[in-house]
C-alpha cells in the first residue's frame, strides 16, 4: 500500500540550523549518494551532525564555487571528514587519525581478522579521501546546474575496455607494506568470499592460516616470503 504521508518542506527547513541549510548538499554528497560512495559505518547522521554546529563552516563554501582548486577541495573535504569521524582537536589529518584509531584497536584485539579487527572501520587515508572529496564536489556542482564540468577532472577515470566511468580510489597504499603484511585472516580451508583479507582488499600472506600457497585463492606470497 502506498503511503499517503506528506511533509511540508518549508516546515522541515525552518527547523534546520543555518549551517545545515548552507551545506546540506555537501553533507549529502560526502556521506554517499547516487554519484558518490558512502562512508563505511559513517552514514548521513554523522555527516549532518558534522555540519549541524555553531562553528564556522565557511571552509565548505569551496564545494559550491565553480572555480575551486583541487587543493582547496582536498583540504575542505578532509576537514569535514575529520569532524564526521569525531577526531580530537589535536589531530589535524586523516592519516594521523587513522594511525591513532589503528593503535587503539590493536591494543584491544590481536591482528588476526578472526578476532574482529576491522580495517574498514578505520577512517580513510588522506589520499583516498582526496578523491572522495573530488567526486563530492563534482556532484554538488551538477546539482547546482553546472553541467560543463568534466568528471574525469574530479575523481573519475574512463575504463579503457568498457568506456564507462569508474572512480579513482587512491594513488597510494592504504598502509606501509610492512604493516599490510602483518594482517592475517583465520580461514581454515583456503580463502573464499568470506575471507577477511579479501574483504579488506588485501592479499593473504604467510601469516594467514589459509594462505599456504596451495588452496588459497587470495594468496599474495612470493618466494621472498618463504
Amino acid at each position: 500500500m502506498q503511503s499517503t504521508d506528506r511533509y511540508r518542506i518549508t516546515t522541515t527547513k525552518s527547523k534546520l540550523r543555518q549551517n545545515v541549510k548552507d551545506h546540506i548538499l555537501v553533507a549529502h554528497a560526502m556521506s554517499g549518494c547516487d554519484g558518490n560512495s558512502a562512508l563505511y559505518r559513517r552514514g548521513k547522521a554523522a555527516a549532518f551532525k558534522a555540519v549541524d554546529s555553531v562553528k564556522d563552516l565557511s571552509f565548505l563554501d569551496v564545494f559550491k564555487a565553480k572555480t575551486s582548486t583541487h587543493e582547496e577541495i582536498k583540504v575542505a573535504g578532509e576537514m569535514l571528514l575529520l569532524r564526521a569521524y569525531t577526531a580530537p582537536a589535536t589531530v589535524d589529518s586523516l592519516d594521523e587519525l587513522r594511525y591513532v584509531r589503528y593503535k587503539k584497536q590493536v591494543a584491544k584485539k590481536s591482528l588476526t581478522a578472526g578476532t574482529g579487527f576491522d580495517l574498514k572501520s578505520l577512517p580513510p587515508t588522506t589520499d583516498a579521501a582526496k578523491y572522495h572529496s573530488y567526486r563530492a564536489y563534482f556532484q554538488v556542482l551538477k546539482w547546482l546546474g553546472n553541467t560543463d564540468v568534466s568528471p574525469t577532472d574530479w575523481g573519475w577515470t574512463t575504463d579503457a575496455q568498457s568506456g564507462h566511468l569508474v572512480p579513482i580510489v587512491k594513488d597510494q597504499a592504504a598502509a606501509p607494506d610492512k604493516v599490510l603484511k602483518m594482517i592475517s585472516c583465520g580461514c581454515k580451508q583456503g580463502c573464499n568470499r568470506s575471507c577477511k583479507c579479501k574483504k579488506a582488499g588485501l592479499l593473504c600472506t604467510i601469516l594467514c592460516s589459509g594462505g599456504n600457497g596451495t588452496d588459497c585463492s587470495n594468496c599474495g606470497r612470493d618466494e621472498s616470503d618463504v
